[in-house]
């Protein structure tokens, strides 16, 4: 009879002592899991309200143009690559934006703002939504020295997050691949004055550091936040360095006096990595379509030094752009405009 009693004394303190051990974990499991789903559920939400913000701009910038139905004549609204475009509304509600930017297959088709009091140091729009509150999204914005009054700069710089749900410059990395590059060789930059869908072809995608200190070798950074140019030489040196840079050769040609534009976005392959995708205006008259059948992986890219430590692979040096190539390539017209040019900076 005591026997039996002690024993159920003993299970029943076991047990005890079992719950009061089991339970402080299983209420650290539930915090975990209550966190969690919050957590999950808070990014859900603010990725499906930033995709529904974008819409009502997408619908304000994309003048939709009627079909109609050649059997019922009915009409519908529909959205196309090709409808025209309009800055009017967006422009109502935020006089910031300086333009739209679109990469086909992607879901980068969004506005593109400049803060009236950008620095080097300080952009607005960084973590600013289109609305003016404050987003972890942030919004695509250019940089601080770019100018949007009737003309573009010779580079327009545009940054923008590299969010997990693809927004923003989410889904730029695609543009590595060489296969997807074949299939969206151009992307659209509308700047703010234009009434009409303007075209770029891309020419470089590129893997680099934050660094804005000039040095053309791979062990030092590549400056590629660079809004305008000295002279003719300087931005086709620029060009040079960015094919050489490059991790896709691509047909694209450039010349003195085109217009080209710079994306910038953060990437994960070293600390302060960043991924770049050159484009080049489309001059007008011109084609606006790339023959990428010469397109392919660039054998001798010349990748940060950060990159190739981390990889173990050899460093390459930028073969320096010289002026007697620029010569060659673009004859004594450009080298007149160029010394031209050089005067009538040291004039100012």
């Amino acid at each position: 009879m005591y026997a039996k009693f002690f024993k159920r004394v003993i299970d029943f303190t076991l047990s005890l002592i079992a719950l009061l051990i089991l339970f402080p974990i299983l209420l650290i499991l539930i915090i975990i899991f209550l966190g969690s789903s919050l957590y999950i559920g808070d990014y859900y939400y603010k990725s499906y309200k930033n995709s529904k913000n974008n819409k009502s701009y997408q619908d304000s910038f994309y003048q939709d143009v009627p079909s109609v139905d050649q059997e019922t004549g009915d009409t519908s609204n529909t959205a196309s690559v090709d409808a025209p475009i309009s800055f009017t509304e967006l422009y109502a509600q935020n006089s910031d934006i300086v333009g739209w930017l679109r990469i086909s297959q992607t879901k980068t088709d969004n506005p593109v703002m400049k803060g009236k009091n950008d620095t080097p140091t300080y952009y607005e729009y960084l973590k600013k939504a289109f609305d003016g509150r404050y987003s972890k999204y942030g919004t695509l914005f250019a940089h601080h020295s770019n100018v949007f009054d009737g003309k573009l700069s010779h580079n327009t710089i545009v940054y923008g997050h590299n969010m997990n749900d693809g927004s923003m410059l989410g889904e730029a990395e695609k543009l590595r691949n060489l296969d997807f590059y074949k299939s969206n060789p151009t992307l659209e930059f509308t700047p703010i004055y234009s009434n009409e869908r303007v075209k770029w072809k891309i020419f470089a995608v590129i893997l680099s550091d934050t660094s804005t200190s000039p040095n053309l070798a791979a062990t030092g950074p590549y400056n590629y936040m660079i809004g305008d140019f000295p002279s003719e030489f300087e931005f086709m040196e620029y060009v040079n360095e960015a094919r050489q840079r490059s991790m896709i050769s691509t047909s694209v040609d450039i010349i003195p006096g085109d217009r080209i534009i710079t994306l910038s976005t953060c990437t994960y392959e070293f600390k302060n990595a960043r991924l770049l995708v050159m484009a080049r205006m489309v001059r007008e008259g011109e084609d606006p379509s790339v023959d990428t059948s010469v397109a392919c992986y660039n054998s001798t890219v010349v990748y940060p030094r950060p990159y190739c430590v981390k990889k173990g692979m050899a460093l390459r040096e930028i073969v320096p752009y010289t002026y007697e190539q620029f010569n060659l390539e673009f004859g004594a017209a450009a080298q007149i405009q160029d010394e031209s040019s050089q005067t009538t900076s040291s004039a100012e």
